[in-house]
């Protein structure tokens, strides 16, 4: 396996991609047995939920012994899902029964068109999607855990272009929303912050600013620490033109999004620009193309670990002592789509993909990178399912609880239903 190191200047792919070994490992072709599968009720829309993609964030969310859900129906509309683990059945709503359609549902047949679900510190359920440049489309239970009276109101106003709707839930429980205002090309990255004892969102700030500079900010999966910190790395993109991609940048907030800083620890004014970014790996026009989103989790020592495409290929990023490495990663039956990364227990880090197959299938993957996962340099079968396009996200929050895998799934049959299914990171080895 060869790897790019950081060594006093930025590397840029175009210089060092010869080096990178142009195989990869041998793979298993044994499934491997998950702890539980739990098949979604209501319906499920094939056609509208292969728009699964490596920005979703996240479609399940598991709160102790609560997992909650949401996915698109039959009928195109919204349904949120709970169940009590770890057995239990789904008891299911659908949103586009709400007054007035806050959700603006059916949802548009658009990969951008997404939908996240979160429970913030107080038990109240959040849901956010279907926007693609629209106002902020947010609906959230009157009650804590109740999934079938929600708030008439939407979000405070203030922003008519939104994509990429992304909960994330520190550690000391704040909840945070985070989303793109602007366009491709033409965008930040901005947050809100929820305040559970006033139940109010407060004012959009801006944490990355790409509008100055004509581009826009597309983030890997946002991660947290036990630390409460904030993890983000981003690419830059200067048109809607995904080729213009480039630039792996990187930022962490120690205080919820408050302030930011560079991985060695020196101040970051916000917003962010291009210009003050730490970059981690430097593009060239006309190089190796670099996927526009991808995964990040931080391992148990508060280290960053991501996953891009770089060329079609997939790659491994991380902090080690005082810099970056990047290094390829054995690709499974390319072409495979962006990854998503999965801090297991014990060190273990796993890079999620799929690869196509015939008939409109596809192979979900697990590929170990770090710790004892990574020695053997083996993409794992984790799943077949029946869509062709679905790229892997999965339960963020359950994660950090209890280290269990749950990805949100398309059955493994076409036409079929979707599936929630669980893995012991054990078993993945």
């Amino acid at each position: 396996m060869a790897e790019w190191r950081r060594v006093g200047r930025l590397l840029t792919i175009a210089a060092a991609l010869p080096t990178l070994a142009a195989g990869c490992g041998g793979t298993d072709s044994t499934l491997v047995r998950p702890s539980s599968v739990s098949g979604l009720p209501g319906g499920f829309s094939l056609e509208l939920n292969r728009n699964a993609r490596a920005f979703v964030q996240d479609q399940v969310w598991t709160e102790g012994r609560t997992q909650y859900a949401v996915w698109v129906n039959a009928s195109g509309s919204a349904a949120v899902g709970k169940r009590t683990l770890p057995r239990g059945g789904w008891s299911t709503y659908d949103l586009g029964r709400l007054r007035g359609n806050p959700l603006a549902l059916p949802t548009r047949l658009d990969e951008h068109n997404v939908y996240a679900v979160a429970v913030d510190d107080r038990g109240y359920v959040h849901v956010a999607g279907n926007m693609h440049g629209d106002p902020i489309r947010w609906v959230r239970s009157l009650r804590p855990g109740d999934i079938t009276r929600w708030t008439p109101r939407g979000m405070p106003a203030g922003e008519p272009t939104t994509t990429y709707p992304r909960f994330v839930r520190t550690r000391s429980g704040e909840l945070l929303f985070f989303f793109r205002s602007g366009d491709s090309g033409d965008g930040d990255l901005a947050l809100r912050r929820w305040y559970g004892r006033e139940r109010r969102w407060g004012r959009t700030t801006t944490v990355i600013d790409g509008r100055s500079s004509g581009e826009s900010p597309y983030p890997q999966h946002i991660a947290t620490d036990r630390r409460r910190r904030v993890h983000v790395m981003y690419t830059w993109r200067a048109r809607p033109d995904p080729a213009t991609t480039g630039d792996l940048s990187y930022a962490v907030s120690p205080d919820a999004g408050r302030r930011w800083r560079t991985s060695t620890g020196a101040k970051l004014p916000v917003p962010i620009t291009h210009a003050r970014s730490e970059i981690i790996l430097a593009t060239k026009p006309g190089g190796p193309r670099l996927s526009n989103a991808g995964g990040l989790d931080i391992d148990s020592a508060g280290t960053p670990h991501a996953g891009i495409l770089v060329g079609g290929r997939l790659h491994h990023v991380w902090r080690e002592g005082r810099r970056w490495r990047i290094e390829t990663a054995p690709t499974p039956r390319p072409p495979v789509t962006r990854p998503a990364v999965f801090a297991g227990s014990a060190g273990d880090i796993f890079l999620l993909t799929t690869s196509p197959q015939r008939r409109g299938q596809s192979t979900v993957w697990a590929v170990g990178v770090a710790g004892d996962a990574g020695r053997s340099q083996r993409p794992v079968k984790l799943r077949d399912i029946g869509a062709a396009q679905s790229e892997v996200t999965y339960d963020t929050r359950g994660a950090s609880l209890d280290g269990r895998l749950r990805l949100l799934l398309p059955g493994r049959q076409a036409p079929s239903g979707g599936e929630v299914v669980e893995y012991e990171p054990t078993a993945i080895r």
